[in-house]
């Protein structure tokens, strides 16, 4: 009984996020309201307050889920000894597989907070991925470092938003070749590339 209880709570909780989501498609948070969201679904409004306290909690549930999926994205990409195109690419593709929900946090319901979670992630693993590839030099001070990733973190953002904007029209290949040679201009002028690295 509880497995059963189990499985139909997921199957309203999945039902309620994707029918949210395509609501957000056409009109902003504060104009939702639970009963309508309810009467699509088909549940009692009761059972929806079962699960969220309000509507801006279900939509922190699902930025949850969509932070879950970045962070397996990042740990696999740092796992494996990826080409710098290859992690561009990787991030690229993600983003095209997700881009309607990744438009609807550009624009609506705190966008800035979800993309700077963002960031700090991708923060992440730039800085990963580089120290996997690269030394620093002696005379490179910890901050200088830092300071060059966050210009690598915040130019690939600006890219990404605006390739999100445009619908993914540009053709990914390309665009991961551009973003993966702007990155290297910018590390191979303070550090030094290892003999192993990918």
């Amino acid at each position: 009984m509880d497995e059963k209880l189990d499985r139909r709570t997921k199957r309203t909780k999945i039902a309620l996020k994707n029918h949210f989501m395509e609501l957000l498609k056409i009109k902003p948070i504060q104009k939702i309201t639970v009963t309508e969201l309810c009467d699509i679904v088909d549940i009692n409004r009761s059972t929806f307050y079962k699960h969220y306290f309000d509507l801006y909690a279900l939509l922190e549930d699902i930025e949850k889920d969509f932070y879950h999926q970045i962070d397996l994205l990042m740990e696999d990409i740092i796992a494996q000894p990826l080409k710098p195109q290859h992690v561009s690419r990787r991030i690229l593709q993600y983003i095209l597989e997700n881009k309607e929900i990744l438009y609807l946090f550009i624009y609506k319901n705190n966008g800035e907070n979800f993309w700077n979670q963002i960031n700090e992630k991708v923060f992440y693993l730039f800085r990963e991925k580089t120290l996997q590839a690269y030394i620093i030099p002696d005379h490179i001070t910890q901050a200088e470092f830092e300071d060059t990733l966050l210009f690598i973190t915040y130019g690939c953002y600006a890219i990404y938003r605006k390739w999100i904007i445009n619908n993914c029209q540009e053709n990914l290949d390309p665009l991961a070749n551009r973003i993966t040679q702007l990155s290297e201009f910018c590390l191979n002028s303070i550090l030094i590339l290892k003999p192993s690295a990918p």
